[in-house]
């Protein structure tokens, strides 16, 4: 399970690294065209800015959303349910 693990990670910094760097060269770009453009266009360059601008803000969402997940999961009848909905997801489960 660590492979995938770090398929997943190399994917995600991938991305986050396109969005950070290379994004706003386009972004310069496309203002200079002076053109409208489409809304997926301006939604990629949206999350760019986002991750550019706000990346603390990002990092300590994730950091807390970790904390009250393992939080909330030590509670039994929590650990429980969770437990039985990752038994049951197809193919995983068995692996699980």
């Amino acid at each position: 399970m660590v492979y995938p693990i770090i398929l997943l990670v190399v994917a995600d910094l991938s991305v986050i690294l396109l969005l950070v760097f290379v994004v706003p060269q386009f972004s310069v770009l496309f203002a200079d065209m002076g053109t409208a453009l489409p809304l997926p266009t301006r939604i990629v360059i949206a999350v760019g800015d986002l991750f550019r601008n706000y990346w603390w803000v990002l990092l300590a969402v994730i950091a807390l959303m970790a904390l009250a997940v393992e939080h909330r999961l030590r509670g039994p009848q929590v650990r429980l349910r969770v437990d039985r909905w990752l038994l049951a997801l197809p193919l995983l489960g068995d692996l699980i």
